[in-house]
């Protein structure tokens, strides 16, 4: 009986140790990485509220993590306000699906406010959403259902995040 109980004892303590290790470290007990993470938005340039923007520039976003399938479908680019006319152009992804590239049609108009829209149900490739809190620091604006007059309809199936928030803004004007 001594035996045993020493037996169990030592394998509770090695298991209890494992299991602390893998929290501390972020590393799943029997893997790799923990990838169950919420990918966060780093960077989007222009910066919110600059002023002087080239007609000609591209417009970038930048994550912490790849981001998931057809994710532009949820990034928007409009003219003057967030219900203005959406801006034609063509999105395309890093390899590594953290950066995001938007370079319009023809050249912005001048002397005009543009307003970049994330929507709330974007998703890492990990499925999880994305994580908002760092789009404020940013100087990002959430989006309620009243600034969209017209709500969900407006946008369609997947601007609405699970938190109900409809995203982030972010705007500048050009030159």
């Amino acid at each position: 009986m001594r035996n045993w109980t020493r037996t169990a004892r030592s394998v509770l303590i090695a298991s209890g140790a494992l299991a602390t290790l893998a929290a501390c470290s972020g590393d799943a007990i029997l893997g790799g990485p923990d990838d169950t993470g919420r990918a966060a938005l780093q960077s989007v340039s222009p910066a919110n509220g600059v002023t002087g923007v080239s007609i000609t520039m591209s417009m970038a976003m930048n994550f912490s993590r790849p981001m998931g399938r057809d994710m532009e479908k949820y990034i928007v680019v409009h003219e003057g306000s967030l219900t203005g006319s959406a801006v034609g152009g063509k999105w395309r992804w890093s390899s590594d699906r953290r950066t995001l590239t938007f370079t319009p049609d023809v050249p912005l108009r001048a002397r005009t406010t543009y307003v970049i829209h994330m929507g709330g149900d974007m998703q890492g490739q990990n499925g999880r959403p994305l994580d908002h809190t760092q789009c404020a620091s940013l100087g990002g604006r959430a989006v309620s259902e009243g600034m969209m007059s017209g709500g969900m309809g407006m946008m369609g199936a997947g601007w609405r995040g699970a938190d109900g928030s409809y995203g982030m803004i972010f705007t500048f004007t050009t030159a």
